[in-house]
């Protein structure tokens, strides 16, 4: 069977009628195997069953198994009143929803106008949800507690949730602690993190939100105002391991402040983020910036780069400033200056380079303009090739010297 998006490749009904005047069965009993609700979720088997405990209670028991991404399991019971009246509610909904290992608990009572729901859960491991995570969370362990109640029309729902540890690096674990709340059209959140590497980490967020379960609506409108803050004290090494791939390290001492305003549909990020005693390196290529100092603004589409230091820890030096917009490319310009800057620092290859370097943003590209003087590179040539080579133009030192002039600067125009 297909009906719109959802599929079903079979089902069955089994009732049993204590009188046939009454359409309500003494006991039923549903069967469905392969059904296909969306793209992403299939119930591979699905079984309810629906019990007359007279004076117009039925039980309802359900079982049902399936995967969406991952495997899951559904289980659980409540009691149906009040049916012949046309006035139907659900008392002692008791389900289980497991995944993996983990599970979320639901439980409440629920009628045609109103509901007092609560979810919770316990260890829940976030690599249970039917979501790609990175590898930094997927051992991360959920503990959450939500109640929904009040009219259909207009809920309130109050959740309280904790997520560790984040194992940022072996050494490096975050704790994140959030507390929501939606009532009256509005959604807020209040975070705080810990840990070994984080001194200060809180935030709070207020958006504009229009939620109704009858008749269903989810909507946030455009013009209302958005408020919202983050602050942020911590060392580089304990964020910079979700974001860096494999083979880069950053450590330093960072510190963001932000705040939220405007409208969902013309928002303002606004604050300030600054970088000190700075380090990097890639691995691969030997890159490393030593004594790393920034300070840069955020604003509302972009950021700009106040002042940016730092050094290669032989001498060499990099300085940067400029702003970079998201919104409009022609109105991001960033300059570099390098001095003596040792580039490469590897067992195949290592040298410095002097560059003036000027980064513009165009009507629909970036034009990177500047002058670069080269330094002495060295350059281990491996003693074996995978093929032949033909000849080599080797130069010797003396040579060096005479076609000093040939090293003249490199106009670059590159877009």
């Amino acid at each position: 069977m297909v009906y719109d998006s959802m599929t079903l490749q079979e089902g069955k009904i089994q009732t049993q009628l204590a009188d046939i005047k009454n359409p309500w069965p003494k006991q039923m009993q549903a069967e469905l195997k392969n059904f296909r609700p969306s793209s992403d979720v299939l119930f591979t088997s699905a079984n309810a069953t629906i019990t007359d405990q007279e004076n117009d209670l039925y039980k309802i028991a359900l079982k049902a198994n399936g995967k969406a991404l991952q495997n899951f399991t559904i289980t659980g019971d409540a009691v149906l009143k009040a049916i012949r009246a046309q006035n139907i509610s659900a008392d002692t909904i008791d389900l289980k929803v497991s995944s993996q290992g983990s599970s979320i608990l639901i439980s409440g009572q629920a009628d045609q106008n109103s509901l007092n729901i609560n979810m919770q859960t316990k260890d829940f491991n976030l690599a249970s949800l039917p979501l790609s995570l990175p590898e930094q969370l997927r051992s991360v362990s959920l503990n959450a507690n939500a109640d929904i109640s009040g009219p259909l029309s207009t809920p309130v729902i109050q959740a309280d949730a904790d997520l560790s540890p984040i194992n940022v690096t072996k050494e490096a674990r975050i704790k994140i602690s959030a507390n929501g709340r939606y009532e009256n059209n509005l959604a807020s959140i209040y975070m705080k993190g810990s840990g070994a590497s984080i001194q200060e980490l809180n935030g709070h967020a207020q958006i504009p939100l229009q939620f109704s379960l009858n008749p269903f609506i989810f909507d946030m409108p455009a013009g209302r105002a958005l408020d919202g803050v983050l602050n942020l004290q911590a060392q580089a090494d304990a964020l910079a391991a979700l974001f860096l791939p494999v083979g880069h390290t950053m450590r330093g001492d960072l510190d963001i402040n932000g705040t939220l305003a405007g409208t969902l549909d013309n928002p303002d990020l606004q604050g300030s983020a600054n970088f000190k005693n700075g380090f990097y390196r890639f691995n691969a290529y030997g890159v490393e910036l030593h004594h790393i100092n920034a300070d840069a603004q955020l604003l509302r589409d972009g950021f700009e780069v106040k002042n940016l230091t730092a050094n290669d820890a032989h001498g060499g030096t990099l300085k940067g400033m400029g702003r970079y917009s998201f919104a409009k490319i022609n109105e991001t310009n960033m300059d570099i200056n390098l001095s003596d800057f040792r580039l490469f620092e590897s067992d195949k290859a290592e040298g410095t380079l002097s560059a003036t370097l000027d980064l513009q943003g165009r009507s629909d590209d970036y034009l990177l303009t500047g002058d670069i003087n080269l330094g002495q590179f060295d350059i281990v040539i491996p003693e074996r090739f995978q093929s032949t080579i033909p000849e080599l133009n080797i130069v010797e030192k003396d040579e060096m010297q005479q076609q000093k002039d040939q090293l003249a600067p490199v106009n670059l125009d590159v877009h």
